[in-house]
């Protein structure tokens, strides 16, 4: 019981540390509201074509990937299996709004559906799509003799209509609280628009 309840108010903390910051995105995005939501709607390339992060340095500065990540896919932030043809690599994803809180996101290889998720969503004042997509893992007891890590995702439009995925990460251990360690990161993934809705 004591365990629970220890990770119950670690898990809370550490929810509030793993928050998003502006700083990467205020310059890129095109803000959602109510009236222009359904913008996200489209069809977008599965692989991301450029990263930005916040660097470690006091100042936080944004930086940008010397490479393009490639491996950085929407599927692998909602949590979908992919099931590779092949050689092909022309993958899309839609993404659909279903209603006020759901959202959809259907993985095609040419024109045929190879998977497809629904996730809880809420857009929010800052114009991004915040995805009900947190993960929490831990590994021994957290902040005593282990870790703690949470992850959580938001998604909006880049000013020339591109998606944009904003991730942030943390982690958190120590031994005996004594030599806890927290590392943080935040990065914001760009994926091209294929089709803009009619």
């Amino acid at each position: 019981m004591k365990k629970l309840i220890l990770l119950i108010i670690t898990a809370i903390c550490l929810s509030n540390c793993a928050s998003f910051s502006t700083k990467i995105i205020k310059e890129q995005i095109t803000k959602l509201d109510r009236e222009n939501i359904q913008n996200i709607e489209g069809s977008y390339a599965l692989s991301c074509y450029d990263a930005h992060y916040l660097s470690t340095s006091k100042k936080r500065k944004v930086a940008q990937y010397e490479n393009h990540i490639d491996v950085a896919t929407v599927n692998s932030f909602t949590n979908t299996i992919i099931p590779r043809r092949g050689t092909d690599t022309n993958y899309t994803v839609d993404i659909k709004l279903l209603s006020d809180t759901e959202i959809q996101f259907t993985y095609r290889s040419e024109n045929a559906i190879v998977n497809q998720t629904t996730l809880s969503m809420k857009l929010r004042k800052n114009g991004m799509i915040h995805l009900k997509n947190r993960e929490t893992s831990t590994k021994g007891v957290p902040m005593i003799f282990g870790n703690i890590s949470v992850e959580r995702s938001r998604i909006g439009i880049r000013k020339n209509r591109d998606l944009i995925l904003n991730n942030v990460e943390f982690i958190a251990g120590g031994f005996l609280i004594l030599f806890g360690d927290g590392r943080r990161s935040n990065t914001t993934f760009y994926f091209k628009r294929i089709i803009t809705p009619s």
